[in-house]
């Protein structure tokens, strides 16, 4: 299910969970989840094994008034690693 506000795109999503054994996993899951950036809320049914997540897409949204969208994140990151390996390079030169 996706969703838009005025100030971001939030999607739901299911996930199975395997081998949840307890009460205190759920509440792991749930508590670390929920701790995640960019996590509107997190739940876990114990009893179909599944963990339901609503997140925004876009992290910087809240920040410039754009989504970032994975793909141009995913660049970006190429970009910048690419850019400090040639920054190590040119340090060993000198």
């Amino acid at each position: 299910m996706e969703t838009t506000s005025s100030y971001a795109r939030i999607i739901s999503g299911n996930f199975s969970v395997l081998k949840m054994s307890c009460a205190l996993c759920v509440m792991r899951l749930e508590k670390g989840m929920n701790a995640q950036k960019g996590i509107q809320e997190a739940t876990v049914n114990f009893a179909s094994a599944t963990l339901q997540v609503e997140y925004v897409l876009g992290i910087l949204f809240s920040f410039f008034g754009f989504l970032l969208y994975s793909i141009i994140a995913g660049a970006a990151m190429v970009i910048s690693s690419v850019s400090i390996l040639i920054d190590k390079l040119l340090l060993k030169l000198r």
